[in-house]
């Protein structure tokens, strides 16, 4: 019968065989970075340690598939130009055990749109600046914290919420404008020098020779107006003061 030597090795070759091959196992483990943990959580997702979970060493919810539920308990208004958006904290189901964030999102007539921040618990988030009169739309929608198999965060998104419809108001509005009007007229018909100060008794209104100053706001209400005017009458300049 043939003898083949690679199926029927000598007893001495055999296991010089096994021993150079354990030590260059061992040699090179030396140099090898150090093996990841996969742990199902039983949902189908898991958490990943170590080098594959990317720089942060760990990333949970991976392989989580499943989308957030979609923001509720939100609230907007516009004042002074700009739009606030409240929330609650709440979300159209149960809050899930991944959940991260909302993200706030004002769509322009334009269809631009802005995202306005993130929150993760309840609060609220205030625009920049926006054009007075102009109807804009809020939305907000749910991010979780799920991360792709490589550790790179891969969240699902919620839809949209349902949408809220605000109108920009301006700083001033129609009506606070003629009032404003009136209490500096009413002002200037008290003043009998031109360079006195004159404050309406609710404290809404002044007139001034002066621009008004960073003390000259304390203890005003909220939109108190300050005027500036010359020595013939003329207005200078008009501020809106705030308490602080």
């Amino acid at each position: 019968m043939a003898e083949h030597y690679l199926l029927n090795p000598d007893p001495e070759d055999l296991a010089l065989s096994v021993a150079q091959r354990a030590l260059l196992e061992a040699r090179s483990q030396q140099t090898m970075r150090a093996g990841s943990v996969y742990i199902p959580n039983g949902d189908g997702t898991g958490t990943m340690i170590g080098p594959l979970a990317g720089g942060q060493g760990m990333a949970d919810w991976v392989g989580d598939t499943t989308v957030p539920p979609r923001p509720t308990g939100l609230s907007a208004t516009s004042t002074m130009g700009i739009v606030a958006v409240s929330w609650d904290g709440s979300l159209e189901e149960e809050t899930p055990p991944d959940f991260d964030c909302i993200e706030i999102r004002i769509t322009l007539p334009d269809s631009t749109v802005q995202a306005l921040g993130r929150m993760s618990a309840a609060g609220e988030l205030a625009s920049g600046s926006l054009t007075p009169g102009q109807k804009v739309t809020v939305t907000a929608r749910s991010y979780d914290r799920a991360h792709a198999s490589d550790g790179s965060p891969a969240p699902n998104v919620s839809a949209d919420s349902d949408p809220i419809s605000v109108t920009v108001t301006s700083v001033i509005d129609d009506e606070e404008f003629d009032r404003i009007n009136q209490e500096l007229q009413d002002a200037l018909d008290q003043m009998d020098d031109l360079s006195k100060t004159v404050t309406s008794i609710d404290g809404k209104t002044t007139v001034s020779g002066n621009a008004p100053t960073t003390q000259d706001a304390k203890g005003r209400p909220e939109g108190a107006m300050w005027t500036q005017i010359d020595s013939t009458g003329k207005v200078l300049g008009m501020w809106v003061l705030r308490d602080g």
